[in-house]
This record gives C-alpha cells, sequence and structure tokens, in this order.
C-alpha cells in the first residue's frame, strides 16, 4: 500500500478540535495508504505511544504515531510564545523535512506550513491544509503552490479568495473541502427531547472566550424558562467556574457538563433538538474562514443548528438546517430557536459530509500531481 507521512507542529495527544480533526482524518485515510504520523514532543503531556493515543482518541485503525525530539524553546518558555512559536515550527520543520529528501516513494500531508515550504522545495507530493491566513503565510503558499506537486485544501471559500493566490480548483492544484464527521459513530437519532439544546466543546478559541455569558444571560429570559440548555467541554476549571456563575445567576434551565469521549458525545446528542455554534467576532478565523467539527456533528445526528451570524456558517452545506442570530442580540437568538422548533429538520445525505466522503477527496487530489515513478491513486 502507498505511503503517507502527515509532517506536522501539531501535538498529541490533546484536546484541541485541530488535533482531533488530524487524528479523524487520518483514521479514514488508513483506506488508501499505510499512515504515519510525525510529530514533536513538544510539551510536557506530548507522547507517541500507541495505546495512549489510540485509547485517547477511540481509534480502530492502526496508524504508526513517531514524535521526534524538540530541544526548541516554544512549549517550554512561557513568554513571547507567539514569536517562540514561529521561530520553533520553522527550526523543527527545516531539520524534518530534510530527512526525507531523498524519498521519493511517498505522499505527504501537513497542516504546517514552514513543513509545506519545504517539502515543496524537495518537489513532494504534498498537500497542505490551510485553515487560516496570516501575512507570512500567504507568502509561504504562494511560493510553495509553484512547485509541480503542491496541492492546497482550503476550509471554505473566503480562505481561498482572501490567499492571495491567482488560481481555481479548475487548475487541479487546490480544493475547497469543507470538514467531515465520522458516520459510523454520529449517526441519525431516532428520537430527542423536544426543546433540549446543546452547546459543546471548549470554552474559548485562540485565547477568547466564546461568550458563553450572553448563552447563561439569555436563558434567564422567562421566554425560555420551558427549554433546557447543556454546555459540554471545557476544563475542570472552565466548568467549576462556569457552575459558580450558574448558581450565583440563580438559572434553573441550565445544566453545566464535563467533556465527554467523542464515542459519548455521540450518544449523548441523541438527546436534543438544537446544537448552538457560538464564537467571539475578536477573531476573523472565528468569523470568516471556520469549518467547525461540532456543526457537522450536530446536523449528522439530526439538530437543527442555532448559529451566530458570521459569514463562514453561512457558506457550511446543508443551510436549511442552520438558524442564525445576529451576535449578542437575545430577542435574535430567541426568535431564532422559535423558528427552529417550528421547522422540521431536513433531510440530509450523511456520506455527502462525511470523513469517508472528505477523504476520499483529499486522496483523489493527491493523484492530480505525482512524483515521477509514483503510480497514480485509483479507487
Amino acid at each position: 500500500m502507498k505511503k503517507l507521512k502527515y509532517v506536522t507542529y501539531q501535538t498529541f495527544p490533546s484536546i484541541k478540535a485541530n488535533s482531533i480533526q488530524t487524528i479523524e482524518n487520518l483514521n479514514h485515510l488508513t483506506k488508501y495508504f499505510d499512515v504515519e504520523l510525525i510529530f514533536p514532543l513538544r510539551e510536557s503531556y506530548s507522547s507517541d505511544k500507541t495505546e495512549i493515543i489510540k485509547n485517547y482518541y477511540d481509534l480502530d485503525k492502526n496508524i504508526i504515531f513517531s514524535g521526534t525530539s524538540h530541544k526548541l524553546p516554544f512549549g517550554k518558555v512561557k513568554i513571547f510564545e507567539k514569536y517562540l512559536f514561529l521561530i520553533s515550527h520553522y527550526l523543527w520543520a527545516k531539520k524534518i523535512c530534510k530527512k526525507y529528501k531523498s524519498m521519493d516513494k511517498n505522499y505527504y500531508f501537513t497542516r504546517s506550513d514552514w513543513v509545506f515550504y519545504f517539502l515543496s522545495k524537495y518537489n513532494k507530493n504534498v498537500i497542505f491544509e490551510c485553515h487560516q491566513l496570516s501575512k507570512l503565510r500567504k507568502w509561504i503558499m504562494k511560493e510553495s503552490i509553484k512547485c509541480e506537486f503542491s496541492k492546497i485544501i482550503f476550509l471554505n471559500k473566503y480562505l481561498l479568495e482572501d490567499s492571495g493566490l491567482n488560481i481555481d480548483e479548475k487548475d487541479k492544484k487546490v480544493k475547497i473541502l469543507h470538514n467531515g464527521v465520522d458516520k459510523n459513530i454520529f449517526k441519525i437519532k431516532d428520537s430527542s427531547t423536544k426543546k433540549k439544546i446543546v452547546f459543546s466543546g471548549s470554552f474559548s478559541r485562540f485565547n477568547e472566550e466564546r461568550n458563553l455569558d450572553f448563552l447563561l444571560n439569555t436563558f434567564k429570559s422567562s421566554e425560555l424558562s420551558d427549554y433546557q440548555l447543556e454546555i459540554i467541554g471545557g476544563s475542570t476549571k472552565e466548568v467549576d467556574d462556569l457552575r459558580n456563575k450558574v448558581d450565583k445567576l440563580m438559572i434553573k434551565n441550565v445544566k453545566i457538563s464535563n467533556r465527554v469521549s467523542r464515542k459519548n458525545l455521540a450518544k449523548k446528542l441523541q438527546e436534543f433538538e438544537f446544537g448552538i455554534l457560538l464564537n467571539s467576532n475578536k477573531n476573523t478565523h472565528s468569523v470568516k474562514y471556520t469549518s467547525p467539527l461540532k456543526f457537522f456533528e450536530f446536523i449528522s445526528v439530526g439538530l437543527k443548528v442555532i448559529a451566530i451570524d458570521f459569514p463562514a456558517h453561512r457558506v457550511l452545506p446543508n443551510q436549511d438546517n442552520i438558524f442564525f442570530f445576529m451576535e449578542d442580540n437575545k430577542n435574535d437568538f430567541i426568535n431564532a430557536i422559535k423558528l427552529a422548533e417550528k421547522t422540521k429538520f431536513k433531510d440530509i445525505s450523511l456520506q455527502n459530509i462525511s470523513l469517508e466522503e472528505r477523504t476520499k477527496e483529499i486522496y483523489n487530489l493527491f493523484g492530480s500531481a505525482r512524483p515521477e515513478g509514483l503510480e497514480p491513486p485509483t479507487l
């Protein structure tokens, strides 16, 4: 079987959505490749032990986990983290990619822009998955995509439009590809408890709170007294702090729950009628570039989605099942819930939003360009 090396400056295991997204995609790419995940052991909790990672993510496929030593400052020094990340990322990518300079029979996949840059310069068949933009990343992509076998996946159309690349999908060098869901875990429910609403996921993003205070203050309203909200996720401290807020506000219809495993989350979501997409407008990625994993989890089990009206949410698939509200507008939020309650969930194609379909698209994109002597992918 063909070999795929996923080289990334992420760390594992991790509760972060980017790590979950990487692992779930690799789990499905094992259908087409022998997969190896190469990453730095840059945190005290980092591990490449197969048993630890497979148990953490409930993995059922064989992936080789190759952690590399990381004697660079990021992850160890807690000041100037932004700059230490850039420097450490560059040095790690340069060193690790040099090991693959003379290897011809591999495919490469990454979310790390410097990995993309160096593998492109070595003329490798490499795909970079772009989740957000910066001036530096735009320059790296512009330089790297010139290489014959380099390709880029963008999570939504705005990322491609704002990338500054004068290229479109017809050239088979770029692909717009939203996130997906594991349909073997998240399945359409048979029934749900009416008027139950869920928010699941991290309580903050890019060090910015997700505005959960807005939810608490809104659910104090008498108009939502018949509805039940459950907020699932966050660290132990975050959960305790939020529970204290609920108690102080004397809100009776809001429950705060600890984070659960992916499989248990899939079962838990079966209880609800609505799922909430909530972010802060303080980060461009949240407003314009995100393709939230939780959205695909919600609709895959048949939840109607109550979403803040951001451009990124307006280009998600299955718009018939999304009900929008203006940021920080309580009345608008309540009206969105009331409208959703009156609206029947529109049937979806679970296959179209599945990781199975997504990884097939990734596989096909690899086949659009190939190093000399490497057989093109065939399905």
